[in-house]
């Protein structure tokens, strides 16, 4: 008895063990990507105010209009070995002089196809500084075309101080990004592979196509080129988080094979949702606004991807304990993690998370193909067992000439199918079958007036049918019910005497599905068993029509139903898709169940 509440245990210990290994992987991977200010730099959190805008006119002909920012320090009172210049970030790209010396000679203000969102960090030379006032100014262009703008966070100390933490950084924003740009190709490069290997699944089709997604995501952040130009890119990126939601749909859908109409309209909802935060920011808002839609956009896409897979984890009856697992851990991960990127419109520079989301990233794509090769591998291991039991049936079939080739794969099928059915019926009817008999027998010896008799003798008939619907010489409904009958009045010895059986055209009956047989002989046996062992003698009918698209079992007689007995003949009944009626007239009790054609 004590077994029961200690699986309970023993399983709620093993969901809270997966709950908390959850959440100490997000606290980690949060707490690595936060970023990392310098100690003891003098810092400025808030960008400096822009002193001048040089229009194209006033500025080299034909360029772009140029936006100065200008920091001015002092040199420490004691000196350091060298300092250093820490930037933040400084979009799109920029220009920087140390007292009119140019220290980034190679940028050209007027490219129109760049973007870069890295840190950067600038070594001052000695021969530039000045033992008073110091001037360093930042040179960006202003074209709308390079979208947004701006300078965060700049920040002056000795380069032992800024240079650790510029790696640091350096790594969470892009260097990650760059990594993940990697492993997303090779995994494209894998899926695709073994997509052509495996016969072309769809499910890898719907992998790849998320893969894209990610990669252009992850290209973002790895590299400041933006081919087409930077607005571009932000455009392709927008759409490709829209897309997200819907590609893990897909992906799901195809591996699991489940239906949800709802939930792909839920998802139409949510990217038109979506899409019109998009147009909102495109059109310009005032930057308290431009947040808020951030923030919308952003949380619509990561809830959307979360209630795919929650929803995919709910209606995926056929998924294995462990792809649940990993489902539902990669999920909740990657929402998680990517959650504090909706809120970083809101917080200073050196208070936001940079790389979470491509931790996210690599995580989901991952997890996802750990899916797919899970799968591969199981498959392969089945061929390898199918390939070695198909091995003589197959000689046999290519020794017969005349067998069509066409037919060859449907001729095996049923010789290996009808000789494992064989194989477990008389390994069920040799173990268990031969034991039930053997207890039965001591009871009758030892307990002669025991109900525990019948309960025995009701499980040793219930085995037998179980057998008999599994056995394929009854082609028929009607020769099957025949077998029923037989069984059952073997086994219940008022049965003869008592039962009626009404048969109406079952012998067209043909039968297909042997799970719907089962439930058939189980319903039935049980509302006879029950109508036998009630009060009185009178006579119990057994009522079976076959109609055009459904097969009607009825049994009227008896005292009354016990309602322990109609439930479970329902759950047997609903399993196998199929309709209970009963009624609870006292002249005469019916109940009975339809099933679909057979």
């Amino acid at each position: 008895m004590p077994s029961a509440p200690r699986s309970g245990l023993r399983l709620a210990l093993q969901r809270l063990s997966m709950v908390a290994a959850l959440m100490v992987a997000v606290a980690l991977a949060l707490f690595a990507t936060r970023y990392r200010q310098a100690p003891g730099a003098q810092c400025i959190a808030t960008p400096p105010q822009v002193i001048e805008v040089m229009q194209p006119g006033q500025a080299t002909a034909a360029g772009p209009a140029l936006a100065r920012y200008q920091f001015r320090f002092e040199l420490p009172t004691v000196p350091a070995a060298r300092l250093a210049l820490a930037i933040g970030s400084a979009r799109p790209f920029y220009r920087l002089t140390l007292n009119g010396a140019d220290l980034t000679p190679g940028v050209e203000l007027a490219a129109s196809n760049r973007r870069d969102i890295s840190p950067h960090l600038h070594v001052l030379p000695a021969d530039l500084l000045r033992t008073g006032d110091n001037v360093a100014d930042l040179i960006l262009p202003e074209n709308p075309a390079l979208g947004p703008h701006g300078v965060e966070q700049l920040c002056l100390g000795p380069l032992a101080v800024l240079g650790p933490a510029f790696e640091a950084n350096w790594w969470r924003i892009t260097g990650l990004a760059r990594l993940g740009l990697a492993l997303l190709l090779a995994l494209a490069i894998l899926a695709g592979l073994l997509w052509w290997l495996n016969g072309r699944p769809a499910a890898y089709l719907w992998y790849i196509a998320l893969l894209a997604v990610l990669i252009v995501r992850m290209a973002y952040g790895a590299s400041p080129a933006r081919p087409g130009g930077p607005m571009l890119w932000i455009h392709i990126g927008n759409a490709s988080l829209i897309a997200l939601p819907y590609l893990l749909h897909g992906f799901m859908r195809a591996h699991w094979r489940y239906r949800v109409p709802w939930l792909l309209k839920l998802l139409y909802v949510s990217t038109f949702l979506e899409a019109a935060c998009v147009a909102l920011r495109m059109h310009g808002l005032p930057p308290a606004s431009d947040a808020v839609a951030g923030m919308a956009f952003m949380l619509l896409v990561l809830s959307s991807a979360l209630m795919v897979a929650l929803v995919i984890f709910v209606r995926a009856r056929f998924m294995h304990r462990i792809e649940r697992r990993v489902v539902i851990g990669v999920c909740a991960f990657a929402f998680m993690v990517s959650l504090p990127e909706t809120i970083d419109g809101w917080l200073p520079f050196a208070q936001r998370w940079h790389g979470a989301s491509a931790l996210a990233m690599m995580a989901l794509a991952m997890g996802l193909g750990y899916l797919l090769v899970r799968r591969m591998a199981i498959g392969g291991y089945v061929l390898n067992a199918a390939t070695e039991s198909l091995a003589g049936e197959l000689d046999q079939a290519l020794a017969d000439d005349n067998m069509p080739t066409r037919r060859l794969w449907a001729h095996l099928t049923s010789r290996i199918g009808e000789r494992e059915r064989r194989r477990l019926m008389r390994d069920i009817h040799d173990g268990f079958g031969s034991r039930l008999v053997g207890v039965l027998a001591q009871a009758r010896r030892e307990l002669p007036h025991s109900p525990l008799r019948g309960q025995i003798q009701r499980a040793l008939l219930d085995m037998r049918l179980m057998l008999d619907a599994m056995d394929d010489s009854s082609q028929s409904l009607g020769s099957a019910m025949a077998r029923f009958r037989s069984r059952f009045e073997q086994a219940n010895t008022l049965a003869a005497d008592r039962c009626q059986w009404k048969f109406d055209q079952l012998d067209d009956v043909i039968i297909g599905n042997r799970n719907r047989l089962i439930a058939a002989y189980r319903g039935v046996e049980e509302l006879l068993s029950e109508a036998l062992a009630g009060i009185g003698d009178g006579p119990v009918v057994v009522a079976i029509h076959a109609g055009a698209s459904a097969v009607d079992f009825t049994v009227l007689g008896g005292a009354g139903w016990n309602a322990t007995v109609v439930a479970r003949v329902e759950r047997l009944v609903r399993s196998a898709r199929g309709v209970l009626h009963w009624s609870i007239d006292t002249q005469q009790p019916r109940c009975g169940f339809t099933l679909p054609m057979f």
